[in-house]
């Protein structure tokens, strides 16, 4: 394999010495169709179209639909390519219709493709909901098309086209026109989008080529030689070597780039190197060739372009920079930082409108391995590091690059940078770097992407589904990467396996066709020279060096006999049963890394004097983690680390209501209910549907100083600056003011204050979020009725005390008199269910996940109709596992639960004389009647209930998924939420994870 990957980099080599260049970049219909609109006068009257053979790789490329799907095979998952396409093509149709020239046998073929074009864009348009920055200059090009296709009386009206127009304004805006002469700016790449804008100064750009491109695109050096005043034969010089050179050999059809040398050898070389599959001999014996690229063919400013001339990148010269680096050589990093670092992050190109993370990532790893000849980009390092870590944290579902189409792109080379920062860290070249940031950011990010590619892997070994042997090979370096990792130990031997497998795969696949279409310019493309890199280093490489510093190992250290024993645990869990055990282990480990995060936020709102340790507090990110890991990680690790710090409240808020507001004086309980109508009252405004919340910014959130969970919270006496925080300091003062200075009154303030600052939370958490305010409001309308059935709960624990103390000394579970006419079925429908927090947290739940998803989950009323009645019956089953297994503690507390009801009886028998309280009597299977052991056999009624409910959530779970509405990924979303909710209630069966009030110290 070694032998194979040197003459992939020999053929590389020799075809960067053929002079102008080469490319391995597939050919395309967009790039085509604007080279088939170029036509040249020869002699004084004749007029030839230059190109015929890429009008007719147009008509016969047209799809039986009507469209020009680009590329064929599926990749472009948003049609966003097949749109350029189809309209680019037309454009090319319509100019030939109007002018046939020498192509006039085609005229009547032409005007069929037309129509059937027509066609298929007006249903294909009409159906685009959103406008995305897909690709280079997407919004300029169609916009542009979209008016030239105007002007040829083909009016193409949607829904979207007006949002296309506002972005071409808001972009054109950053653009000075008079930048084109310099020959300097970007947008020349993309100059076919001022086609027909008599504005733009086509001539100024003569004697500006590079050797004879518009900076080596095929579309835009078209579009110049049919605009400019004097033929240039230079540019058409380079379009017929285009032709000729490219990939599509003279079929006619060209590629988004060309040449593109310099990115396809330093791809290549930097690959290989990396990988240890060529040694830097190798290179070395072309020295004067290699350093010809890398310092002589460079601009003064000493940087590199994707090809010989071409304007610096920061993405080419980063990667110029690693070569240099494995090869021994000093870096260009300090040029690098000089001419394209940020407040935040790196450029690829200045005043670029959408940053590029894998760009960060090769800039990254160029910064570390040239860090001794560049001390001074410690600073730059800790900026990258953070910018590449938020941008993984606010991932919602798989991350997404500028520049390749696969989420294993961009992981495979944060993998590679985020190890090797790891290691320079251990190594004491990075002393100033934030240890928070690496433990907190840097290796959740790490492992998280790890647990992510295991979980991704399919049956047959690969990876992806845009074309699984590049991308199974981005996946396997990846793994190969970050497998040194200390905390991935306890997951070897399924890492191991899982890159046998992708080997394996790899190599029956490799050679049965040609590279996928993974590589983003103005359309997808194959690169097929870099593809056969990433599969050689994929199947070569070799593990790294164990990462196990004593600095690490004091940072993150994971108890493996913890992890084992909870595994053992997790395996009676029904709903783990057939989970494999390595993803339980990798959800636990996962877990640890979220579990600093929870521990920092345990205080936020409620202090939780007096009671036991906090049990649950491991169990929450645990739970989450491995929900999402279920279902293909869709939730951004912000919304788990949100969500956690939510469940992490719902347990806190049942310990203040069974602790402090139950111990209230009974005639002040039904104040409580007094005091949140007032806290309540004073964030309604939200509810006539204006936005007047403050919404910071989002950016690098964390990492400020008022990003803390307290921050904001109302407190007596505290000066409000907001008219938020104004209303709830109110609310407290009336409380304070109503009920005096006395004890109650004390402990009536106490209720208020932490009632007021956990509201006060939950709302901030919402609109930092970016939440819609309608979200927000039935998210607060639930949490009102949560905090309400809280307070009813605490009276009803009250009654049942004096009840029981009143009652004969007995075993079994209480029923009292003024219960017997109660409703079982009322109680859990309207206070137990709505006491669990599940109502709430799922309102809060959609509104956060439908933020970070930038579109809500439920768009239609019957799907929220639908969600709703799935809610309640996930809720009424959480409550009937929760008091199954807090039978003992409900007992020795207190505290109302299932059993206390008559109807939960298997045989009523009045055992005590008149009075306010009678014993339950259970009939077991043998008819011996039975108390302690009663209380197991309610125990099975409880759960006989909880699946009958479960049956019920199932069936309006799979209601909702089968809604034409409902896309795979909001189900996905939902069930994560159904599987806490339900994992909660199962653990609960076998382990109660609730605190209790400390009695002796055995309860500590």
């Amino acid at each position: 394999m070694r032998s194979e990957a040197t003459e992939l980099m020999e053929a590389v080599v020799q075809e960067y010495k053929q002079g102008y260049g080469f490319g391995s970049m597939s050919t395309n219909i967009y790039d085509t169709a604007w080279i088939a609109c170029v036509s040249k006068h020869r002699g004084s009257d004749l007029r030839q179209w230059l190109f015929p053979s890429s009008f007719l790789f147009i008509l016969r490329s047209q799809h039986i639909d009507g469209g020009w799907h680009w590329p064929s095979s599926g990749a472009d998952e948003c049609h966003h390519g097949t749109l350029l396409s189809s309209l680019a093509a037309l454009f090319a149709i319509t100019q030939h219709l109007k002018t046939p020239l020498q192509l006039f046998r085609f005229h009547d073929e032409a005007r069929s493709k037309l129509a059937r074009g027509m066609d298929f864009l007006g249903q294909r348009l009409s159906c685009l909901e959103t406008v995305a920055d897909y690709s280079v200059g997407f919004e300029l090009l169609v916009s542009n098309l979209l008016q030239l296709l105007d002007g040829e009386g083909i009016k193409l009206s949607f829904p979207q086209r007006t949002t296309f127009n506002r972005k071409k304004e808001e972009k054109l805006s950053t653009i000075s026109v008079t930048e084109f002469g310099k020959g300097s700016s970007t947008m020349l790449h993309s100059l076919e989008a001022f086609y027909g804008d008599k504005k733009v100064p086509f001539d100024v750009l003569r004697g500006r080529l590079v050797q004879g491109s518009v900076m080596a695109s095929p579309s835009a050096t078209a579009a110049y030689l049919m605009t400019c005043s004097d033929w240039d034969d230079a540019a058409e010089a380079y379009l017929h070597l285009v032709i000729s050179n490219g990939v599509g050999q003279n079929s006619g059809s060209a590629p988004s780039a060309f040449p593109s040398s310099n990115f396809e050898l330093t791809w290549v070389a930097s690959t290989l190197l990396k990988a240890g599959c060529i040694r830097s001999d190798m290179c070395l014996e072309n020295e004067s060739l290699m350093f010809d690229i890398f310092e002589r063919q460079m601009p003064e400013n000493g940087l590199v372009g994707f090809a010989q001339g071409i304007q610096p990148d920061v993405d080419d010269s980063a990667k110029t920079s690693i070569v240099l680096s494995l090869l021994g050589r000093p870096g260009l990093c300090h040029r690098i930082r000089e001419s394209f670092e940020t407040e935040t992050h790196f450029e690829t190109y200045r005043c670029e409108s959408m940053a590029s993370l894998s760009a960060n990532c090769n800039t990254l790893l160029a910064l570390l391995l040239d860090l001794k000849n560049d001390p001074g980009a410690a600073p730059a390092i800790a900026k990258v590091s953070m910018y590449l870590a938020n941008a993984w944290l606010d991932a919602d579902g798989p991350i997404k690059d500028k520049w390749n189409i696969s989420e294993y792109y961009p992981t495979m080379l944060l993998a590679q940078a985020f190890v090797k920062l790891i290691r320079s860290w251990e190594a004491d070249e990075l002393s100033t770097l934030d240890n928070q940031l690496l433990r907190d950011q840097v290796l959740l990010v790490s492992f998280r992407s790890l647990s992510r590619i295991l979980h991704a892997q399919d049956n047959d070994g690969s990876w992806g589904s845009k074309g699984p042997c590049e991308e199974s090979a981005y996946a396997i370096l990846a793994l190969v990467e970050l497998s040194c990792l200390p905390i991935a130990t306890l997951l070897e031997e399924q890492v191991q396996t899982a890159i046998t497998n992708g080997r394996t795969y790899l190599e029956s696949q490799r050679k049965s066709g040609p590279a996928e279409f993974l590589w983003v310019e103005k359309v997808v493309y194959r690169a097929q020279h870099i593809s056969e890199a990433y599969i050689i280093a994929a199947l070569n490489v070799s593990a790294p060096a164990p990462l196990d510093g004593k600095k690490l190992r004091s940072l993150v250290g994971i108890d493996t006999d913890e992890v084992k024993n909870s595994v053992r645990l997790l395996r009676k869990v029904p709903l783990l049963v057939a989970q494999p055990e390595w993803s339980l282990v990798a959800s636990l480990i996962e877990s640890r890394l979220f579990l600093f995060k929870v521990q920092e936020m345990r205080h936020s709102v409620f202090s939780r004097t007096g009671l036991s340790k906090d049990k649950y507090l491991a169990w929450i990110p645990f739970i989450w983690s491995l929900a999402n890991n279920k279902h293909q990680g869709c939730l951004s690790t912000r919304v788990l680390s949100d969500m956690m710090h939510v469940s992490v409240l719902n347990f806190q808020v049942d310990e203040f209501m069974e602790t402090i507001v139950t111990a209230l004086d009974r005639v002040d309980l039904p104040k409580v209910h007094d005091i949140l109508e007032e806290l309540f009252e004073s964030i309604n405004f939200l509810d006539d549907g204006s936005d007047q919340v403050s919404r910071p910014e989002r950016t690098q959130r964390g990492t400020q100083a008022g990003d803390r969970a307290d921050e904001g919270i109302v407190r007596p006496n505290t000066a409000a600056t907001s008219h938020h925080e104004r209303r709830l300091a109110v609310a407290n003062a009336i409380q304070a003011q109503q009920y005096g200075d006395n004890r109650r009154a004390a402990a009536l303030s106490t209720v208020a204050d932490r009632l007021g600052a956990y509201i006060t939370f939950v709302s901030r958490l919402a609109t930092k979020a970016g939440v819609r305010p309608s979200s927000l409001s039935r998210t607060l309308i639930e949490l009102k009725a949560f905090l309400h059935a809280h307070v009813t709960q605490c009276q009803l624990n009250q009654e049942l005390g004096i009840k029981k103390q009143a009652a004969a000394p007995s075993d079994g579970p209480l029923v009292y008199d003024s219960l017997l006419t109660s409703s079982f079925r009322h109680w859990l429908h309207l206070i137990a269910a709505v006491h669990t927090s599940c109502p709430y947290s799922f309102e809060l739940y959609l509104g956060l996940a439908g933020a970070a998803h930038k579109m809500p989950l439920l768009k239609t009323p019957r799907q929220r109709y639908m969600a709703t009645d799935l809610c309640g019956h996930l809720a009424r089953m959480c409550r009937l596992y929760n008091d199954e297994g807090s039978l003992q503690r409900d007992e020795q507390e207190g505290n109302l639960n299932c059993v206390n009801f008559v109807e939960l009886r298997g045989e009523w028998e009045d055992t005590q004389s008149p009075g306010p309280a009678a014993r339950l009597i259970y009939e077991n299977d043998a008819g011996v009647t039975a108390n302690a052991s009663g209380k197991r056999n309610l125990g099975g009624e409880l759960m006989t209930l909880a699946e009958l409910e479960r049956k019920n959530l199932m069936s309006a779970l799979k209601g909702l998924g089968e809604m034409t509405e409902t896309e795979v990924d909001v189900m996905n979303r939902l069930e994560v939420f159904v599987d806490v909710t339900d994992l909660f209630g199962q653990i609960y069966v076998i382990k109660d994870l609730a605190s209790r009030r400390i009695r002796d110290s055995k309860d500590l």
